[in-house]
């Protein structure tokens, strides 16, 4: 009887590994983190609204299909149905890496929940107001995301007068990670990221990675970033970009940080 039972346990956990390789989630292109940072940065309030609640969650469903394009937002949980809207204008903003199911992509739903804190944005916005020049353009609400040959002006980093570039901003303000430093360890970890047509920077994510906390250094200097938008006929436009941030280390074991970006910014 034991034996038999041992026989039956091993095969329902043969039949779960298995069930688990043929089935697989549609995913964002982001995670989970990234995405609520983003989502705290770019939520726009109503002027005007009856709500009294200061923060919450909206719980937002969509269906997203074999080739990962997300399509019929709706609402599956709100605790203020006037920012309903906002949510899922922000939802839609994210990419998503379409379920597998047998080895194929395939169409399924999804969810992803959209938190607001008012008290929070009325203090970001109050110290960090409205980039200049980024009123003078209407925006563009399609939703396309446009590469860099398909553009009339390139995104560009808006940044204190002190730093030349980007690449200068990085160098100065990244910090070489600990596990990094005393493991040796050195790359270019090449972060992608759409420049939103209201300068905010969404789906930010790793396409090489280099370990040892490079990654998250990367991401969080990335982050820190306001940008002016492409324009493409005369308006904001959403942009995909690269950028590679190179870790190199001195024989001191110092951070020494060239970088480039694809697009020259």
């Amino acid at each position: 009887m034991r034996v038999n039972t041992l026989i039956f346990i091993s095969l329902q956990f043969m039949f779960l590994k298995i069930h688990g390789q043929v089935w697989q989630a549609p995913q964002a292109l982001s995670s989970h983190k990234i995405n609520q940072a983003y989502f705290s940065m770019a939520f726009r309030y109503p002027a005007a609204t009856d709500s009294k609640k200061n923060s919450g969650k909206i719980l937002v469903r969509f269906t997203v299909d074999n080739q990962g394009n997300t399509k019929d937002f709706r609402i599956e949980k709100s605790s203020d149905e006037s920012l309903n809207a906002e949510a899922i204008r922000l939802a839609q903003k994210i990419l998503w890496k379409p379920a597998i199911h047998n080895g194929s992509s395939v169409e399924s739903q999804a969810c992803i929940d959209v938190p607001f804190n008012r008290k929070h944005a009325h203090k970001r916005m109050s110290a960090e107001g409205v980039p200049e020049g980024l009123t003078k353009l209407s925006c563009d609400t399609s939703n396309k995301i446009y590469t860099f040959a398909t553009v009339e002006h390139l995104p560009q980093p808006l940044l204190p007068q002190n730093y030349r570039n980007l690449s200068h901003y990085i160098a100065m303000n990244l910090k070489y990670p600990e596990a990094a430093l005393l493991g040796g360890i050195e790359g270019v970890v090449q972060v992608g990221l759409v420049v939103e047509e209201d300068g905010t920077c969404s789906n930010i994510h790793i396409i090489s990675h280099v370990g040892g906390g490079c990654d998250q250094e990367a991401i969080r200097i990335l982050q820190s970033v306001r940008w002016l938008p492409a324009i493409k006929d005369s308006v904001y436009v959403r942009s995909r970009s690269q950028i590679d941030v190179t870790f190199h280390l001195r024989e001191q074991r110092q951070q020494q940080i060239p970088n480039r970006q694809s697009g020259g910014l």
